[in-house]
């Protein structure tokens, strides 16, 4: 079974943004440690014929053999598309059909692995995926509050020098309406700007 988070412009799909540690802490529940694997379209598709269901395989092999485990999958709208959707090739239609094969667990068991998806259009997705005993949970995961977008400032600056002087309440009010996905960026621009500047 898996869980499907989706969400207004990387609120939820960039993974490195905030959303793998949503995978981590919804598993886990903060009681045991896991491995994370984590991959998107590019990682998946290959150059030649059965490549990519080569590829899902190895995903799910690794995440079998180092459970508990969460596989972490970025817009998965392009992986697990409606297979009958006006246009499709055929390999979109296998890689569809390998992604269903591996979430069963048809060829060996996933106790203990967990699969997230991401996307932004979860109406994009096979029906399949999402019936009851596959990806049947969706969560909305919506803009960062303000004690939420202080957390990441303070995450994201956590090595840089004189963080202490950094008031992480003012810089919250500063980015509303901004993603965690985006605050990284703005701080990690900030940080290499400081730097260059030095």
């Amino acid at each position: 079974t898996g869980s499907t988070f989706t969400g207004n412009r990387a609120t939820n799909t960039n993974y490195r943004g905030g959303g793998l540690y949503l995978d981590k802490a919804g598993v886990n529940g903060g009681r045991i440690e896991s491995c994370t694997i984590a991959g998107n379209r590019a990682d998946i598709l290959g150059s030649y014929v059965g490549e990519d269901e080569t590829n899902f395989a190895r995903f799910f092999a690794v995440a079998r053999h180092s459970a508990p485990c969460v596989i972490f999958f970025d817009e998965a709208d392009s992986l697990a598309p409606k297979r009958n959707s006006p246009g499709m090739w055929e390999i979109e239609r296998r890689l569809t059909n390998a992604f269903l094969q591996e979430v069963d667990g048809a060829k060996s068991r996933n106790e203990g692995v967990a699969v997230v998806l991401a996307s932004n259009q979860p109406w994009l997705l096979d029906p399949a995926m999402r019936r009851a005993g596959r990806m049947d949970e969706m969560l909305y995961i919506g803009l960062p509050d303000a004690v939420a977008r202080a957390a990441i400032w303070r995450m994201s600056f956590r090595q840089a020098p004189s963080v202490e002087r950094l008031d992480f309440s003012e810089l919250a009010d500063l980015s509303a309406g901004l993603t965690g996905a985006e605050i990284v960026e703005v701080a990690r621009r900030s940080l290499r700007s400081a730097f260059m500047h030095s």
